[in-house]
Order: C-alpha cells, then sequence, then structure tokens
C-alpha cells in the first residue's frame, strides 16, 4: 500500500465516485439472511466453532450458573420475609417487643452480617477454593436459618429471651448470605466459558450509564434549586452555567484520557476515570457552602464539582468504550456490533430513562415541601454504579494486540497518523456533532417543550410525560444494535437519521395540529427520537471505534466524542434562543435539515465496517506505517515480543486464525 494511496482512500475520486462508491460497499457490509457458516473465514473455523459447541450438552452449558448463583436466592427471601416476622411479632408481644432493644436491630443486623461474610468468604475464595467458599457459606446458611425459625428463650415466657437470640442468629445467618456474593458470583463467572466472554464487555462499557444518568439529572437539580432559593438562584452568576458546565470537564476529559488510554492502558484510564466520578459524585450530592445560610457558596461548589465530575464522565468514551470495543471483537462474526451499543449507548439511554424516573419517585416520596432530599438523593445515587464496576474494572487485562501494537517505547507519528485518518476522523466527528446537538438540545429541553404543547398540565403531569418520552429512547436504542449486525453500522445510521428527518420535517409541518392533542404529540416525538437512537445514537461511536486502529483508538475516539460534546454544548445553548425567536417548529427544521446532511455524509464518505474491520485497520496501519519507513518492531510495551503477531486469543483477531505483519518489516 502505498503512501500516496494510504492518505486519500477515503476520499471520492470524482462526482461519480462520489455517488456510486458507496453502493458497493453495503454487499459487503450486510449480514442479514447469512449464516454463521458464511460469516465465519473458513470451513475449517466453521467446524471448529461446531464442534465447541457439541461438546456440551445445551443443559450442561447453564448447569454452573445454576449451581453456583442460585443462592442468592436465599439473600432475597430472607431479607425481605423479616418484615413478616416483625410484624407478627409487634402483634403477638406488644410490650415485649417495644421494650425490647435487640429487636429494634434485627431488621438491619442482617445486613451486617452480610457484609462481614463478604469479606470474609471473599478471601477464601481467592486464597482457598470457590468450592469451600459455597460449601461452608451454604452450611452455616442452613444451620442458622434452621435455628431462627425455631428460636426461644429459656423458657416459653422468655420472650426477650427470645427476640435478643433472634437478633443474635440474624447475624450469623448474614454471614452465611454475605459468602454467597464472592464466592458464588466468582464461580460463575470462571467456570462459564460463554459468560465471560461478554464479561469484559459489561465491564468495559456500562459506565456511560453514568454519562446519561447525571447529564439528564441536573435538571432536577435546578428546577428544585430555583424553587428552594429563587433569590440566590437568579443572582448567581455559576448557577447559569451548572447545566452545561460538565460538559467541558467532559471535552477535558475525553482528551486527556484518550491519550492516557493510548499510552499508558485502557486499564489505568477506566480505574482513575471511574475514581473521579464517584468522588465528584458523591462531593456534588452532599455539596454546601461556607455554612447552611451560605447559599451562593453552595451553588458555585456544585459548579465547580460538576466540572470535574465531567471529566470522570469523559473518560468513560476513549477508555472504556475503546476497550468494549476490542472486547466485543472476540464474539462470534455476526453478534460484534449489539453487544457493543448494548453496553455504550444502550446504558447512556438507559441513564437518561433512569435519571427522569428517579427524581419522580423521590417527589412522590417527600412531596413538593421537601425538595431538598430529592434533588440531593437524585445526584447521590449517581455514584452507585460506578462503585461496582471499580470493583469488576480492578480485574481488568488489557487485549495482547493492544499490548504489542501500542506506541510505549516510542513517540507516536502524529504527522503520519493525522495524513492516514484525517479525513475519516472529519466525517465521523462532524456526524457525531450533528447527533449531539440535536439529542441534548431536545433532550435537556423536553420539559420546556411539552410545557409549551400542554399549557394547562401541572409540575407532576409534566415530569410523568418526560419519563414517557424519555423511554422511547430504549426501544431505539435496542433494535439499532441488532440492525448493526445484519445491515452493518454505516447503513443503519444513514437510514435512522433519514428516516428521523422525515418525521421532523412532518413534525413541523403539523405542529398546529399537534398542539391539540397531547396524546399525538408525544408519539410523534417519541418516534422522532426512537429513530435518533436506532440510527447515530448507536452507531457513531460503533464507527468511531472501528474506523480506526488500536494503538491510537483511544485518541481518535476521544477527538471524535469531544468534538460531540461541542454539538451537545452549543444544543443547550442554541435550543433557548432559536425558540424564544422563531418558535419550537424552527427547532425541528434544523435538526431534520442536519440529519439529511449527516445521512449523505455516512453514505458517501464513511467506509464500509463489516464484522472484521478492526482486524482490517489494524493491518492497513501497520502497513502504512511501514511504508513511510517506521520501525514497526518498536511498537509494544515490555511484556510482550515485539515481533507483531495478531493472534486468536486478540481482542481483534478472529477465531482460529493468525494474521502476521511481520512480513511488512
Amino acid at each position: 500500500m502505498s503512501t500516496e494511496n494510504s492518505v486519500t482512500r477515503d476520499l471520492p475520486k470524482g462526482p461519480v465516485d462520489l455517488l456510486t462508491a458507496w453502493f458497493p460497499r453495503a454487499k459487503k457490509e450486510i449480514t442479514l439472511n447469512k449464516t454463521d457458516r458464511s460469516n465465519l473465514e473458513s470451513e475449517e473455523e466453521y467446524q471448529a466453532r461446531i464442534a465447541e459447541v457439541n461438546k456440551l450438552g445445551k443443559f450442561k452449558k447453564y448447569l454452573p450458573i445454576i449451581t453456583t448463583g442460585s443462592g442468592l436466592f436465599s439473600d432475597g427471601y430472607v431479607n425481605n420475609s423479616i418484615g413478616t416476622v416483625t410484624t407478627s411479632l409487634s402483634i403477638l408481644y406488644p410490650k415485649e417487643y417495644k421494650e425490647s432493644n435487640a429487636i429494634r436491630n434485627v431488621t438491619s443486623i442482617a445486613f451486617v452480617g452480610t457484609v462481614v461474610g463478604m469479606l470474609i468468604f471473599g478471601y477464601v475464595a481467592d486464597y482457598h477454593s470457590r468450592r469451600a467458599a459455597m460449601l461452608w457459606g451454604t452450611i452455616i446458611l442452613i444451620i442458622m436459618t434452621i435455628l431462627t425459625s425455631g428460636v426461644w428463650g429459656k423458657n416459653s415466657s422468655d420472650i426477650h429471651g427470645m427476640l435478643t437470640a433472634l437478633t443474635v442468629y440474624r447475624f450469623f445467618l448474614g454471614i452465611g448470605l454475605g459468602s454467597e456474593y464472592p464466592a458464588a458470583r466468582i464461580a460463575e463467572v470462571n467456570k462459564l466459558g460463554k459468560f465471560k466472554k461478554y464479561l469484559p464487555i459489561i465491564t468495559t462499557g456500562s459506565g456511560l450509564f453514568s454519562d446519561g444518568y447525571v447529564n439528564n439529572s441536573i435538571g432536577t437539580v435546578t428546577t428544585s434549586l430555583s424553587i428552594l432559593y429563587p433569590k440566590e438562584y437568579k443572582e448567581s452568576n455559576a448557577i447559569r452555567n451548572v447545566t452545561s458546565i460538565a460538559f467541558v470537564g467532559t471535552v477535558v476529559g475525553m482528551l486527556i484520557f484518550g491519550y492516557v488510554a493510548d499510552y499508558h492502558s485502557r486499564r489505568a484510564a477506566m480505574l482513575w476515570g471511574t475514581i473521579i466520578l464517584i468522588i465528584m459524585t458523591i462531593l456534588t450530592s452532599g455539596v454546601w457552602g461556607k455554612n447552611g445560610s451560605d447559599i451562593h457558596g453552595m451553588l458555585t461548589a456544585l459548579t465547580v464539582y460538576r466540572f470535574f465530575l465531567g471529566i470522570g464522565l469523559g473518560s468513560e468514551y476513549p477508555a472504556g468504550s475503546t476497550a468494549c470495543a476490542e472486547a466485543s471483537a472476540m464474539l462470534p462474526p455476526g453478534k460484534r456490533n449489539r453487544w457493543f451499543v448494548w453496553f455504550t449507548n444502550f446504558m447512556i439511554d438507559s441513564g437518561f430513562v433512569t435519571s427522569a424516573f428517579v427524581p419522580m419517585v423521590l417527589l412522590w416520596i417527600c412531596t413538593p415541601d421537601h425538595l431538598t432530599p430529592v434533588w440531593r438523593v437524585t445526584l447521590g445515587i449517581g455514584a452507585i454504579p460506578p462503585i461496582s464496576l471499580f470493583i469488576l474494572r480492578l480485574y481488568y487485562s488489557e487485549g495482547e494486540t493492544f499490548k504489542k501494537t501500542q506506541f510505549k517505547k516510542v513517540r507516536i507519528p502524529y504527522w503520519a497518523v493525522i495524513k492516514f485518518y484525517w479525513f475519516r476522523l472529519t466525517i465521523v466527528s462532524l456526524i457525531w456533532f450533528i447527533y449531539d446537538y440535536s439529542s441534548y438540545g431536545f433532550g435537556l429541553f423536553s420539559s420546556y417543550v411539552l410545557a409549551g404543547v400542554y399549557d394547562d398540565s401541572n409540575l407532576y403531569e409534566v415530569f410523568g410525560w418526560n419519563v414517557v418520552l424519555n423511554l422511547f429512547y430504549l426501544p431505539g436504542s435496542f433494535l439499532g444494535a441488532i440492525s448493526a449486525d445484519y445491515i452493518g453500522p454505516r447503513l443503519t445510521l444513514a437510514l435512522g437519521v433519514f428516516c428521523q428527518s422525515i418525521i421532523g420535517y412532518a413534525m413541523a409541518g403539523s405542529f398546529e395540529q399537534l398542539q391539540k392533542s397531547i396524546a399525538g404529540f408525544v408519539v410523534c416525538y417519541g418516534i422522532f427520537m426512537t429513530l435518533g437512537e436506532f440510527g447515530p445514537g448507536d452507531n457513531i461511536g460503533l464507527l468511531a471505534s472501528k474506523t480506526s486502529c488500536t494503538p491510537i483508538r483511544g485518541q481518535y475516539y476521544g477527538i471524535a466524542a469531544a468534538i460531540g460534546k461541542v454539538g451537545a454544548f452549543t444544543g443547550t445553548y442554541v435550543f433557548t434562543p432559536l425558540v424564544n425567536k422563531y418558535g419550537i417548529k424552527s427547532a425541528w427544521w434544523l435538526a431534520s435539515s442536519l440529519g439529511l446532511l449527516s445521512c449523505a455524509l455516512t453514505i458517501f464518505c464513511l467506509p464500509p465496517v463489516d464484522q472484521a474491520a478492526m482486524q482490517n485497520e489494524d493491518e492497513a496501519f501497520l502497513e502504512y506505517l511501514a511504508s513511510t519507513g517506521f520501525d514497526i518492531s518498536k511498537l509494544g510495551d515490555d511484556t510482550v515480543s515485539s515481533h507483531i503477531v495478531i493472534d486468536d486469543e486478540d481482542s481483534i483477531g478472529k477465531d482460529h486464525e493468525k494474521v502476521t505483519a511481520t512480513s511488512i518489516h
């Protein structure tokens, strides 16, 4: 591959090529109606896959999961049944129940024991064996459950003694329950090969749930603060920017962690990003000024924390998403794209839905007279998912291809990289900018849009419809992931954004009629958002990860995503003045027109992306580097050989196949 051909490979050769070259690409991308045999590269590979499946009976594949995981049924049963116990005891022995210090803690004492059991049996499961930990935990669980059900005091009239014994037994019962978590779940992962293939995808990609949750939940925060502190809220210069300041931090995080993910490791970038995310989410939910009455200080601190929180969110794109893409390439052809999407964009959309539903539930519980716990708890819940992910990410290991092709010992030849990728990176970034501009602009102001359509609604009704609207994200995101495997991410993106534009034009043309029917408006608006997720929402990140090579994928992805966030930032500012000056219809005219532009860019300017795109891209980039005189033997870290071989265990290798780049030295 010559240098000239490499750097102009994505550019159309002329007007005719621009209009017609895309059609032959489509046949390569589409896997619809192809069998698993045709998706695999050779008969030998197909037979090896069949032999692997035939080794296990249908039931045997799932037996390890049933054996190791179903003990957690006891956790749910025991912890929930104590409510029945305490209710019965308070009726049977009202005086003793009221006087007993021990029984006051019986509901929660099992949780303390559970924590102790988790720590103890976590060590046992690692140091001795999963089997020993499960067996001893099960023995404790059986014995303590029997003792708890048959508990008595010194005699049948010693009610205080019975209540005390019940509380003590509950503690040790909790230890038995706690054993199920580290022992059973780790054993479940280790024994079932099928699940192990998906665990890296879950570990790396699902952190984007926090991005959707945190960015969407700030609407609840600002609404609550404006009601609680109307004077200070109006006077605060800082709080005016709190909605968008996280976007600035996110852009900074994308750029910084894109470099960290490529130069150091995906794992290091994910861990440090998760730590920032956890700490800043907790600080944001518990923010205060110098004292309880310093509202201006609280609003300023909230804005500052949101900036650093954005840096943590930004880390998920170049670190988590690129690692997720590389992990998805280990799956069988024909299923790789859907798993990437389900644990990236679908996670963001799930965060949107959750962030709309949680504050509404809290409002039902706390009522509008107690908005402080509503906004603080809404933000605080956002710390729970990254805490869980941090533990999983501690055990994440880098793919061998990344280790072998990493620019760890040599400086990245940025000029060569720019010449090789400038055109496709520009196109991917522009499409991402357009998508985020429309998506975040509409998403953050959906309550405003609904209020404009349904003027007589109270706050509960507007929030309720907002939950319904957010639910429309999910079907589009889910189905778009499957379509990305059947017809390819490029064609799925183009199809989704084209249909979205048609719906947008229809809504703009019939907006006066839609204003008369809230149900009709919600359905049309929901379909509009669904198609956005089906197309660019699902597939722009997928295209960014699969049109770049492994050693610079983090920075490539980070730049594209950062430009997308600039679009989101722009959308949050442009949406309001646009609507105020030209009316709500103008938003759909603009979004639909930009959508058609995005469709054209996707069809005519992006390369085909098939199931083996990541591996092919690595080969093309290594050949290009060698053609420029770069010594590719210097690639890789100190833990692997400089002799570059991409084998069947690599994160981007094809099953049962070896690909060598040594011939290009």
